[in-house]
């Protein structure tokens, strides 16, 4: 992240000019969602995941039913899905024993469509040697599902089930060039069936 940032001088209370940190910037961006996530009916238990040593970041969240759980993810994603005028988006639906996630995952909802960061860095990209499959391919999203109920199974291949089967973990690639054909492209889409 830090080839990509361009630090911004910020006035400090003494007036020196202090640097913004890429780690400074991104822990600022999960804070200012996290923020807007509180405020969601239904939704608690908010945290950041900050793991600087393993460049790791992220949000957690307790959901009270699927409505909610939709509400946080367009709002999550807001800047780039909701416009006015149009539907929220339904990323979660429950049908009987499961839990379904209806939306996949590509660059463009990790970087965000209309975010700076993915302007910038398509900016700079441009004119590289190098695009961005190839830069963030090692880049993985995770997801994780805790529930109270045992899990009798998920649909999604990439998916590992707990030992004691009440969480899934998706962990995906969605900058990753398929090798061939054959490969299937990154998603978190899934089907969880319960028991």
């Amino acid at each position: 992240m830090a080839m990509f940032d361009d630090t911004k001088p910020e006035k400090g209370k003494d007036d020196h000019t202090k640097k913004t940190t890429p780690n400074q910037k991104i822990n600022s961006a999960f804070d200012s969602t996290r923020q807007k996530l509180m405020k969601v009916a239904g939704i608690s238990n908010v945290k950041t995941i900050e793991d600087t040593a393993n460049f790791k970041f992220g949000l957690a969240f307790s959901f009270s039913d699927i409505a909610s759980l939709n509400k946080a993810m367009n709002k999550l994603f807001e800047e780039d899905t909701v416009k006015p005028g149009t539907k929220e988006i339904i990323y979660f639906e429950r049908k009987g024993d499961q839990l379904i996630r209806n939306e996949l995952l590509d660059s463009k909802s990790l970087l965000g469509k209309s975010g700076s960061l993915s302007t910038s860095m398509g900016k700079k990209l441009d004119n590289s040697f190098f695009g961005m499959d190839e830069l963030f391919a090692t880049v993985s999203y995770t997801t994780n599902y805790e529930f109270e109920n045992k899990i009798e199974r998920s649909g999604n291949e990439n998916s590992l089930l707990s030992s004691n089967m009440k969480k899934v973990t998706i962990k995906c690639y969605p900058f990753a060039v398929p090798k061939d054909s054959t490969q299937k492209k990154c998603s978190v889409a899934n089907t969880i069936t319960f028991k």
